[in-house]
Parts: C-alpha cells; structure tokens; sequence
C-alpha cells in the first residue's frame, strides 16, 4: 500500500497555490509563472494548467530552466504572433557560415560523411565569427538561445524537445578509437616566489615571461588526419557528419608550439600573476628543432619594442631551456647585448613540477583550439615520398634533410598549410580578454644574426661548439660568465658592470637603467630555512634581499642512492633484458629501460616516438600502465649509471659512470678484455678520486672437464 501511495498524483486546489504565492511574493522579486512552477517542483503538484496561454507560458518556462540562461526568456518573447522576425539577420549569415565552412572540411570515407574540421571551436565563437561580419546595431541573440537552433547531439534524451533544428549543426566530441613529487618542490616553489617578489620589487623596469613548448601536434599522412590533441570536448560540426580522427597513429612529423606568456606585474605578491599577453610560435619540429637561440630569437620578438632593463625568464627548465648549460647561457648573453640589457634574471621549477609555471594555464585554452582540429600533411612528389618512406624517426628524417636541400624544400612546403591552419585557429582564441599573438617561426638568418652578437667578441665562436669543454676556446666569455653571473641549479643571473674595461658591458652599450638603481640590484638570493618553529619554511624575500647567495640548503645537493630500495620493475633486470637507454633531462646521464621479452619492431617504434615526446626525470617511468618498457625508479640525478648500461653486448656510447660525460678516459684495450665489463670515468672524476670499475669474468658457465 506505501508503493501505490507514492505513485498516486497529488492534485492541489488554486487557494492552496495562492497562499503560498502571496506568503512569499513579498520576500522575492520575481514573476508568478516562476512562483507556480516553485511550487509544483516543492510540493510535487500534479495539476494542470487552466488554459493555452499558460500551457504556452510553462513551455517557455520549462526552456529557461532547462538551459539556466535568463536572457532566453527575453529571446523568445520575439516569437509572439504579430511581432516581428528579429534575429533573422543573423540567423540568415549563421547558415551561410555553415554552408561555406562544412563545404571546405568534409570528406568522404567509409561510405559516410567526416569531418576533420570543426565549424567553430564553441557556440561563443561562432557567434563571433558571424556577429564581425554584420552591420552594427544588428540582433544579435544570446549563446544558449543560438544554442538551442542547433540539431541535439542525442535526440532521445528529454532536453532534445527544446532544440529547433533550424541549423545542421551539433555538439560532438572527436571521435577516436600525475603529477610526481620531487625532493626540491619546496625549495624551487620558493625560488619562484623570489622572483615574483623581486618583478614586484623592480616593475616599472622589468619584463617578466614565462616559456614552455606545448606538447608536440602530430601531422597525419596524406588521407588520415591524426588529432591535434589526444582528449576531446565538444565541438561544433554539421548534422550529417562524424567528427572522426586518428588518435595514436604513428606519424613521422609534428608541429612543436612554443609559448610565451608576457606577465603584467602586480603591485603584490597576494595578487594575479596570470593576466598579460600570449604570444605562440608554431614550428616544424624536423626543420625547426627548439634551441637555445631560437627560443632567443622568440624571445626578442616580443621584447623588442619593450625598452625594459630588467628581463626575467621563467620555464621548466627542459633541455633548451636547462639554465646550467652553457648554450642556454651563451644564449642570454646574446639577448643581454643585442638589447643592451642591465640585468636578466632566468629561474626554473623543479622536475615533475611545471604546473606552478604560469603558461601552463594558458595551454588549456590553446587546446579548446585544438580539440577542433585534426590535421594531415600534403603529399609529396613521388620521389621525394619513397626517400621518406623508409625513415620512422624524427632523427632519420633529420639527418637525411641536411644532406638533401630539395627534400628539404618540399618537406617545408608540406607542412607550410597545417602551421597556416593551426595558427588561424590559434588566433581565434583570447586571453582574459587578450588575443592570443601568433609569431612566425625563427628563421636561419635571424638565429646567425644573434650567433654574431658572440662572435663580435670572440672571432673564433663556432655555434657548433657551445658545450662546458668549449668554453675554454672562448676566454673573453668565459670571464663574463664566471664574474658578472650567478650559475645555480634553480637559478642563473647575468648583470651589467660599470667597469670602463669590461669587453663585454662596452659592447652592450649605454646604460638604460639609472645608476642608483643599478647598483641597488644586489645579487639574486637563494632560499634558506627560516629559524625556531618555522624550520620547515624559508625565509621571506625580504630577509634574504641583500644577502651573500648559497645553495648549500638544496635537499637534492648531495643526495645518494639508496641500494637497499627495490626497484619497481615487475622482473629482475640485467644486461641482457636491458633494451636500450633515455637520457635525463636534468642531469642527461643515460638510464637504462628494460623488457623482459625481445620487443617486436612495432613496439620498438612505439618506444622511440615516446622516448621523442616525452620529458624524462630519473625516477620516472617512460611509459604509464602497462609499461612496455621499465625503468629503474629509486635512483636520483646524482645516482650512478646502471651497469647494465656497459654489458659487454651492449654498443652503447661510452661514457663516464659517474657523470655521463661522453669523453671519458681512455682504457686499455688488454684490461677491457680481461673483464666482462668496464665503467669508466672522466678526467674532471678521476681528479676528484673516481676509479674506473671492471667486472669480473663469471666462472659459472664454464664446464668441467
């Protein structure tokens, strides 16, 4: 009897429905039909409405409720007989809009018809794209009510009753088939917070940008489109179309965007640091590989026309962007004197830590650019498509373009139309209220002319050689890193000097910044612990400002390995399931990976793509769940090469097991022979009283007589 009581409708008279409305009608402001239906949803009132007009009345009301947008209500009352038509200006150019753009991105496949190319990234813009294009003063409706004239994705769900169906158009999602910890994320967060105090200390002098490389787009071949982006959320596309694209197909180029995020400074350190400009440049990640110098070039693009004194780069510190290498040093040096510059201040994050950048934020809106598109190449000539035909590797392809300047040409000329069509999506988009900037990518004369900044003062620089080891060829240089910088882990600094004799500064020009100010710019402090009970913390900025810098207080600094902890490979390695190796991002010491069966050559390909997209860290894994590969996870950057990594069945490059230098010391060939493996070490490690170590020959394997 309790479940029939339940389903048996409740009727209620009109008195009851009027004591209500006017017990409240005082306290709210806001019409009867919205306090009847209140009432209905509370009391579960089953009655039915007295006339037509007020059917016609709940209908409408039932709409604003379901799309949660008050401006429909206002809409609708245009559809009232006698009145007149008035979006039809604008519903008219919303349906030639869609006529031209789904003419130019359907294709026909699997008997059905695909698209490649939304409409629009979201109903925002395509509202924009229309409205620009019409007279001013014409109606212009709001976006749920836009909405709502589309076909509905699923027309057996209830909300499909609302929608009219005067444009062929609907939602679709691209069909297809965690963050680590690191043991300096306390003390580089606080870094970081250094130099947003010190940008806040320094503002009316200072330009502030962050930096990173969106994760890499992959270009489909010639007929399959490959998805910009691995995720979906809706977009806008015609009504008879799939929205289809490959997902994880293996594709032999890629389109590498770099972004910068020019910072506006706040007044306090409490405030945003995530408004100002957004500038992206799209490169061919075979032709136009990321480098020091040409994120220098990207650099000076946008600073340029600045006049600042004071730059200040942040990023996550990956390979071209490493501050402790001497290309990226030799790099700032560059900008420093093309733009004669008093100061520049460069930080980085930890590893695994590149969330706290502040263009990180910015890359969700890039990717509601790119959840619309799916992009392919342009064939090429026959010949030129056999010669890559056999090359599976971003590295191949590479080393047979600089030996063949015709390919080179065509691979450029392939590519040109996916970086035109990515960067007009791209430049769709906007930044709190900012369009998003699109940039050329460097060219060749551009990073020379920078190159020449350096070899104005050495004669002899060769861009070739711009490692540790050749910093000794170029004196000149090598005085200014080693006296007017601060090379830290975290941390590198370059500021002018008011010697008359100073190469470097005389080259660079007058000073643009006042003098008291200058000799204000004392050097960058590192953090240290605060004292008593907030031991766990670092000190403020202030109580640093001023203060001779050390890094003794980096808890990574120093840390060993601890040979007790396993590791988290599901077998036990050794050299002969070790597979090959993927260099450390930080500290670029080789890591072995291992598999326990022989991989086949799909697999190996799939390794190689990944070991070229992803970013490793020693301690990390190359591959998520289920692995295809493993790597050893309880070492730091500061732990030993794997002696796997030196199996004599191995043809690894030799390096020093220490610290991965690749010119270790010679050993002799007798001794090699003599052992089943050697490690050997560099001249720097064996001043520091490193030994090369030998394995001995196993005696197990040999049987007796």
């Amino acid at each position: 009897m309790s479940n029939i009581d339940k389903q048996i409708p409740m009727y209620h008279t009109r008195m009851m429905r009027r004591e209500f409305q006017s017990r409240f009608e005082g306290l709210v402001s806001t019409k009867p039909v919205v306090m009847q239906e209140m009432y209905r949803f509370l009391t579960g009132d089953s009655s039915q409405v007295v006339n037509d007009i007020s059917k016609e009345v709940k209908a409408r009301l039932d709409i604003l409720l379901q799309t949660g947008d008050s401006e429909n209500l206002v809409d609708l009352r245009e559809l009232n007989k006698g009145k007149p038509v008035k979006f039809d200006t604008f519903f008219d150019c919303v349906q030639a809009f869609i006529n031209r753009n789904a003419l130019e991105a359907v294709d026909e496949r699997r008997h059905e018809q695909h698209t490649h190319m939304a409409l629009a990234i979201s109903v925002h813009d395509l509202r924009e794209q229309v409205s620009k294009d019409l007279p001013e003063g014409t109606a212009i409706p709001s976006e749920n009510y836009l909405r709502l004239q589309f076909w509905p994705t699923n027309p057996y769900f209830k909300s499909a009753i609302y929608y009219t169906g005067k444009f062929n158009v609907k939602y679709m999602v691209q069909s297809r088939q965690l963050r680590s910890q690191h043991v300096d994320s306390h003390y580089a967060a606080a870094s970081f917070k250094y130099l947003r105090e010190f940008c806040i200390k320094f503002q009316p002098f200072c330009t502030f940008l962050s930096l990173d490389d969106k994760h890499q787009i992959k270009v489909g071949e010639p007929g399959y489109p490959v998805a910009a982006v691995e995720r979906g959320r809706q977009v806008l596309v015609s009504k008879d179309q799939a929205f289809s694209v490959g997902d994880h197909d293996f594709t032999k180029f890629k389109i590498t965007p770099s972004v910068a995020f020019k910072i506006q400074i706040p007044d306090s350190i409490d405030k945003s640091f995530y408004d100002g400009h957004v500038y992206v440049t799209l490169k061919n990640t075979i032709l136009q590989p990321s480098s020091p110098m040409r994120h220098m070039v990207e650099i000076s693009q946008i600073i340029k026309d600045q006049g600042n004194p004071i730059l200040v780069v942040f990023s996550d510190g990956g390979g071209d962007h490493r501050l402790t290498f001497v290309s990226v040093q030799l790099g700032f040096l560059s900008l420093f004197i093309k733009y004669k510059l008093s100061h520049i201040v460069a930080g980085r994050c930890a590893p695994c830590q590149s969330y706290i950048d502040p263009v990180e934020r910015v890359m969700s809106v890039l990717n509601l650019g790119l959840q619309s598109v799916g992009v392919m190449r342009q064939e090429m000539q026959r010949g030129f498509e056999k010669q890559i035909s056999g090359l599976n590797t971003m590295a191949d392809i590479r080393n047979k373009v600089m030996k063949d300047g015709a390919l080179k040409n065509e691979i450029d000329s392939c590519i040109k139309p996916v970086t035109d069509l990515l960067g007009s999506t791209l430049g769709r988009l906007s930044w709190k209220g900012k369009q998003i900037n699109i940039h050329e990518a460097a060219s060749e004369a551009e990073i020379d002319a920078m190159f020449d900044t350096l070899k104005n003062l050495e004669p002899n620089f060769d861009k070739k050689n711009m490692q540790q080891k050749h910093l000794k060829n170029y004196p000149v240089l090598q005085k200014f890193l080693e006296t007017h910088c601060q090379r830290h882990h975290y941390l590198f600094t370059m500021k002018r000097c008011r010697e008359r004799d100073c190469a470097v500064c005389n080259i660079a020009g007058d000073e643009i910044i006042p003098v008291d100010l200058l000799e204000s710019l004392h050097k960058f402090p590192l953090p240290v612990p605060d004292d008593g009970d907030n031991a766990d913390h670092y000190k403020s900025f202030e109580q640093v400002w001023g203060s001779v810098p050390t890094e003794k207080y980096r808890p990574s600094l120093g840390r060993q390995l601890d040979e007790s902890q396993e590791l988290a490979v599901p077998f036990t390695v050794s050299g002969e399931n070790c597979r090959g190796f993927i260099k450390c991002e930080v500290c670029l010491k080789p890591r072995c990976y291992y598999a326990q069966k022989k991989p086949t050559e799909d697999e190996v390909a799939e390794v190689e793509e990944r070991k070229e997209d992803v970013e490793y860290t020693c301690g990390g894994q190359i591959f998520q769940e289920p692995c295809l590969v493993y790597v050893e996870v309880k070492i730091t950057c500061e732990s030993h090469i794997a002696s796997n990594y030196f199996h004599k069945r191995k043809s690894f490059p030799l390096v020093c097991f220490v610290c991965g230098n690749q010119n270790p010391m010679d050993i002799p060939l007798d001794v090699i022979a003599s052992h089943s493996s050697a490690h050997p070490v560099c001249m720097m490690c064996s001043q520091m009283g490193y030994k090369p170590r030998f394995r001995k020959k196993s005696l197990l394997g040999k049987r007796k007589n």
